[in-house]
């Protein structure tokens, strides 16, 4: 019996794609990469400080129209001074020239020193006056006493007696109770001690003592 033939199905399509276009490849990137800097301009040497913005006023970013300190400075003793003279100025000079101040920077330290010390005078005179042992009431006699112990032993128009003075009128350290009391205790000594009619210096006797020859002396008392 003959062999029944069966249909064989067809093929079936082929529907792979054709391959690519190669010629609708897409173009490579384009090469944007900047282009090496230039050796001659020299930019590679620069170091990053070189690079910064230069600062306002100069390198060192100072104006170079900020005062300056002068080479000599031109200072005034403050008007009506009694803590500062000339001999101060070249002090205050030296010290202006270290902190490199214009002379109106100096002079206005002057100023300013000058009166920081008359207040501290001012505290050492309110000081004396509350204090219950030597102000008050007591304040005159206390101021007697101290320039009797002052003129007894630095008489005033003497070298030392002149330097003393010069020295506690102008720190203001005259007016401190501490030196004041010290005085007074002195004068209150040699007021105790000096019998009636004899005098610290060995000026004849006398049967009167009126407040100037006790303050000042013989010699004064009698000018």
């Amino acid at each position: 019996m003959p062999e029944e033939k069966k249909d064989t199905p067809p093929p079936a399509d082929d529907k792979t794609p054709p391959p690519a276009d190669d010629k609708k490849t897409p173009p490579p990137a384009d090469d944007k990469t900047p282009p090496p800097a230039d050796d001659k301009k020299g930019d590679d040497k620069k170091t990053p400080d070189d690079q910064q913005p230069p600062k306002p006023g100069g390198k060192d970013g100072k104006s170079d129209d900020a005062p300056k300190a002068p080479e000599k400075y031109d200072l005034k003793v403050p008007e009506g001074s009694t803590h500062i003279d000339a001999n101060d100025l070249p002090h205050f000079a030296a010290i202006a020239k270290a902190n490199g101040w214009t002379n109106e920077q100096a002079q206005a330290f002057i100023v300013a020193h000058q009166d920081a010390v008359h207040a501290q005078r001012q505290t050492f005179i309110d000081t004396v006056k509350s204090d219950p042992d030597y102000g008050g009431d007591k304040l005159a006699n206390t101021q007697r006493l101290a320039h009797l112990a002052l003129n007894r032993i630095r008489p005033e128009g003497t070298t030392r007696g002149d330097a003393l003075r010069y020295l506690l009128d102008k720190s203001g350290f005259g007016d401190h109770l501490e030196v004041i009391s010290f005085l007074a205790d002195i004068g209150k000594l040699m007021a105790e001690d000096t019998q009636p009619g004899v005098s610290f210096r060995g000026a004849a006797p006398s049967t009167k003592r009126d407040p100037a020859t006790v303050l000042y002396g013989e010699q004064s008392a009698g000018a």
